[in-house]
């Protein structure tokens, strides 16, 4: 059943796709460094989601481009300004 599963997966790029974006989101709350692949856009913007969830003291700004490693994001937390730091009203 792995074999078959495994199979189907690699002509299913879009579920491979997403099953990488978990892991880095995984990989995110684990603070480790690593680079970023190139997603689809609604991955990338899953990932964002992802980082404001776990970020609810701080409204992130939309952005015209995405992180190309995983450090571009603890910089991107941490240098955020002031007026983003408030409870993020999205999140209950």
């Amino acid at each position: 059943m792995r074999d078959l599963f495994n199979k189907i997966l690699e002509i299913d790029l879009i579920r491979k796709e997403f099953i990488e974006t978990l892991k880095l989101c995984k990989l995110i709350d684990e603070k480790k460094i690593l680079d970023i692949p190139k997603f689809l856009v609604v991955f990338e913007a899953y990932i964002y989601a992802h980082i404001e969830k776990s970020s609810i003291d701080k409204i992130l700004p939309l952005t015209n481009y995405f992180f190309k490693n995983t450090k571009e994001i603890y910089d991107f937390l941490e240098y955020l300004p002031t007026w983003y730091k408030i409870k993020n009203p999205n999140i209950n």
